[in-house]
């Protein structure tokens, strides 16, 4: 615990000088002041991600990464020391000594739950071996060649390379997404302040959510899966693009800059790339407003925020996007085989259906999806029934605004459009729980909460809304209380957990060692280079800096 407290606290300390930094340049916090210690954290985390992905692209992500981080921060102190003072003086001044210590004990609580717990499969799978290339290498062409998993490049991975202190021989940290989640759970705490009782809005519902969502994974967080960066960053989006429509503000920048947090998202994970579409509402009020400046520059963000990202994949595998083979530009000879990429997409969205027989992918929806039904959890099947009946509640509002030209409610039902169609492409390409769970909880909380908060005003919804919050409590408080009665343990009050560790085979190319399992497909961090099956000679040269060509694996394929 103390170990990834220690971290949390740098992160947070250069995060914040970047992110402050950030939207002082841009001018947003002088033309709309972001109200908030996480939001500029949010912006600064958004940063140090960009950060490692450039960096990755000359040298690998480890001390020298970091060094140069300082004095980034140290250089962006001299310049705008007497701002980013004065912002903390001010945020402090709104916080008591009550609130102080509260805060206090949930940084030390995430700090104590990303410190052990469950480690995903995945990340014994691929995740670590995906983070210890990058603080290794950085990136190497062709990489995908090895193992199709490692070229899943997630701008999540390249943050946990940058933050895991590896060079420091006491094994590779992974507490970015442990930190995400006590932002965003702190975020959502103004459920339980005065206003959350005394005026609940729309955006009172995805705090419950997202509350809901991390007392859930809190004995998860430990794992730096990708799954978690991306529910959380779209946690992180909603809330505050609610706050933002209940404030009734109306000028593009904090819209935009959520835009730019949403880029971010499509990063991490590719299946949540709709989340981007919430452009369409600061798109309309810079088009509107003749913004053509603002529309170049943020495009110019946008443009320089996703180019690392889409290097770092094309030189990974030779596409794009990975895996999406119907993007085929490139013809590099360390290109991942147009069949084996095809046959990956395949099996994702067959995985997520339920299934491991890629044969099943051509079925019809009405062939698959009761089995998928049937397989979730009460909790799982009652949010999907809900989303469903959403979408067809979203098209009657959406009609009754367009015929009585209800201006007023476009940015709030921008982002339930956005939501509820996430919804509707995560069931139909790959309906695995664990990738995009958020959309099936957000889509009838957002749809069904703005029926109510819209239309049913004349009831006393203060009453309602007071008693749900009791029940959630105590329901979750109970729930929470007593998983956690075996998770406590002192052993890892000082250090982390480790990944998982295996039985792995040595063999040998061109004089380095390789390994794979003895039995079953997972590796771990610390034999490396690693990956599930034994490769063949797929050397481009001499060295691994060289990259890997398209020679690949042939057995259990």
């Amino acid at each position: 615990m103390i170990s990834v407290a220690l971290i949390f606290g740098y992160i947070m300390i250069t995060g914040y000088i970047l992110g402050f930094s950030f939207l002082r340049i841009t001018g947003a916090h002088e033309n709309y002041r972001v109200r908030g210690t996480v939001h500029i954290l949010i912006a600064g985390i958004c940063i140090q991600t960009v950060y490692a992905q450039v960096f990755s692209l000359f040298y690998r992500v480890s001390a020298l990464s970091n060094i140069i981080l300082c004095l980034i921060c140290a250089i962006l102190v001299l310049i705008n020391g007497t701002a980013i003072k004065k912002e903390i003086s001010d945020s402090l001044k709104g916080c008591g000594a009550l609130k102080a210590i509260g805060i206090a004990l949930l940084f030390l609580l995430f700090a104590y739950g990303t410190s052990h717990g469950y480690i995903h499969y995945d990340s014994d799978l691929y995740h670590a071996q995906s983070i210890r290339w990058i603080e290794e290498y950085g990136v190497i062409p062709g990489l995908g060649n090895l193992h199709t998993r490692l070229a899943y490049n997630s701008s999540a991975f390249a943050l946990s390379a940058l933050f895991s202190f590896a060079f420091l021989g006491l094994g590779s940290f992974h507490v970015c997404q442990g930190l995400l989640a006590f932002l965003v759970f702190a975020h959502s705490l103004s459920i339980f302040g005065k206003q959350g009782f005394t005026a609940p809005g729309l955006s009172m519902l995805p705090r419950f959510v997202a509350v809901y969502y991390i007392l859930n994974i809190f004995d998860e967080m430990v794992s730096p899966a990708s799954d978690y960066f991306v529910v959380l960053m779209v946690l992180y989006t909603v809330i505050t693009y609610m706050d933002l429509c209940e404030r009734k503000v109306r000028e593009y920048y904090p819209y935009a800059l959520l835009a730019l947090v949403c880029l971010m998202i499509g990063s991490i994970k590719i299946s949540a790339v709709l989340i981007t579409l919430i452009v369409v509402y600061p798109l309309w009020i810079m088009i509107d407003g003749k913004k053509i400046k603002a529309i170049l520059s943020y495009i110019c963000m946008g443009a320089g925020l996703l180019l690392p990202f889409i290097i770092r994949n094309v030189i990974l595998s030779g596409y794009l996007v990975y895996p999406v083979p119907g993007i085929d530009i490139f013809n590099f000879d360390f290109k991942i085989p147009k069949g084996l990429a095809e046959y990956d997409s395949k099996e994702i969205q067959v995985f997520g259906r339920g299934h491991s027989d890629v044969t099943r992918f051509d079925e019809p929806l009405k062939d698959w999806i009761f089995d998928w039904f049937n397989g979730l959890d009460t909790v799982n099947k009652g949010a999907f029934l809900l989303g469903l009946f959403s979408i067809a509640v979203l098209l009657v509002i959406l009609v009754f605004a367009f015929i009585r030209k209800k201006k007023e409610y476009i940015p709030e039902l921008v982002m339930i459009t956005t939501i509820d169609l996430s919804f509707a492409f995560f069931i139909a390409t790959s309906p695995n729980i664990r990738y995009c769970c958020v959309f099936l909880y957000l889509a009838p909380v957002l749809t069904l909460g703005f029926v109510y908060f819209r239309f049913l005003s004349k009831y006393d919804r203060s009453i309602i809304y007071k008693t749900a919050l009791c029940l959630f409590v105590l329901y979750r408080g109970f729930t929470f209380g007593s998983e956690m009665t075996g998770f406590v343990t002192p052993e890892y009050i000082v250090r982390q957990q480790g990944y998982g560790e295996y039985d792995l085979i040595r063999y040998e190319l061109h004089g380095v060692d390789f390994y794979y399992p003895k039995e079953g497909d997972r590796t771990g961090y610390d034999k490396f280079p690693a990956a599930p099956l034994k490769a063949e000679d797929i050397f481009r040269g001499d060295t691994i800096k060289d990259g890997f060509k398209d020679v690949v694996h042939t057995e259990g394929r």
